[in-house]
């Protein structure tokens, strides 16, 4: 049989049928975007039924355990707020105890006859410390009893009906928790921790006052004295002024005396001098005690009151304060020492002071000799 030689041609598909089908699903696609907002009627759908309130029935376990333990958090808040301002009167009344002792001054020396200066009163004030805190200590401790059991109280009364085998203080896991906190609340607020601490840091205190000047130093100075002069000055760098101490070590026998002291006061504000007050006499006559070989005067250092009427005038500027302090017996003035102190006051009143120049000796006192006049120590009137 013979064959048709003309190929059989197969149908192409045609490019039309792809773009159409693609339209179709965009149309689709376009129809359900718009229908999201159609509300459910106008598709068809029934619009949901509101829902019904149940009304309410008594509140379960969980519910009444929850609500007992804020309350008892509102009633525990406010017992620590009565609380707090009793600790704080505690805290006040004991720093103005430790302040009203005073610091003892220590001189900072390796000479045996000055080292055990002032040791006993060191020793005092410890004990004395020891007992403010130990007294401050009782009040803190019956305070803490006090309030935890008025805590207890408290959640007892809102607890249910205990079991005899039920943990805790109140046998309410809930309450009992806020007990636990309340209690490490109220130990943070009082600070018998911290109170150790502050013990021992006060127990110990005391001013160091460093040597800035001996006689010995200058020649001749130690003959003319008799002795040797020997000044100490320290404290607080910010303070109305520094703690001095003069001590005079006698090479023979113990002199009968008395020291004497002039000042003055510049008033400086930057190079440009203010006001100069000129020598004068200082206010308060230093008082001077034996102690072992050696004779000691304190309360030398000038200071700056900032209460005083004046003191607002002071303020941004420097005061320069030049010292004499002499050394008189029974044959007159002796010698003494010239020393310097530098105040500085901010324009807030704040008051600082340094050593502004080297101490140096004096042999003949002319400035204490010029204040005093005829009442300067001579054979006639230092001996007594």
């Amino acid at each position: 049989m013979r064959s048709d030689p003309t190929p059989t041609r197969r149908p192409r598909a045609s490019r039309a049928a792809p773009v159409a089908a693609a339209a179709v699903a965009v149309a689709l696609a376009l129809g359900a975007c718009a229908q999201v907002d159609e509300p459910p009627e106008t598709l068809g759908v029934p619009a949901p039924e509101p829902l019904v309130e149940r009304p309410s029935g008594p509140p379960a376990y969980a519910t009444l355990a929850r609500r007992r333990q804020r309350q008892l958090q509102d009633q525990l808040a406010t017992l620590l707020r009565e609380v707090i301002p009793e600790v704080r009167e505690v805290n006040t009344q004991l720093v103005s105890a430790i302040e009203d002792l005073g610091l003892p001054e220590r001189l900072l020396t390796a000479d045996p006859d000055l080292t055990g200066w002032h040791e006993k009163a060191w020793k005092d004030r410890q004990t004395q410390v020891t007992q403010h805190y130990a007294a401050a200590r009782r009040k803190l401790e019956a305070l803490h009893e006090r309030a935890n059991a008025r805590a207890v109280v408290m959640a007892k009364e809102m607890a249910e009906e205990r079991s005899p085998l039920d943990a805790g203080e109140t046998g309410d896991v809930l309450l009992d928790q806020e007990l636990k906190g309340f209690d490490q609340t109220l130990r943070s607020e009082l600070g018998l921790q911290r109170l150790d601490a502050d013990e021992k840091r006060d127990s110990i205190g005391r001013i160091d006052l460093v040597r800035v000047y001996t006689s010995f130093r200058d020649e001749g100075a130690d003959e003319a004295l008799g002795g040797r002069l020997l000044l100490f000055l320290g404290g607080p760098e910010f303070a109305e002024g520094p703690r001095a101490q003069l001590v005079f070590k006698p090479d023979g026998p113990f002199p009968k005396g008395e020291i004497v002291q002039v000042m003055r006061h510049r008033i400086m504000r930057g190079p440009t001098l203010v006001q100069d007050q000129g020598w004068r006499r200082m206010p308060a006559e230093p008082v001077a005690e034996r102690f072992g070989k050696a004779l000691f005067c304190g309360g030398l250092a000038p200071r700056i009151n900032p209460e005083a009427p004046g003191f607002d005038q002071l303020r941004d500027m420097r005061v320069i304060v030049d010292v004499q302090t002499a050394l008189a017996d029974g044959s007159g003035l002796r010698g003494g020492v010239d020393w310097r102190i530098e105040y500085r006051i901010t324009s807030r009143g704040a008051i600082s002071w340094e050593i502004d120049a080297l101490p140096d000796f004096s042999a003949d006192c002319a400035e204490v000799r010029k204040v005093l006049g005829a009442s300067a120590p001579t054979a006639s009137t230092a001996g007594s």
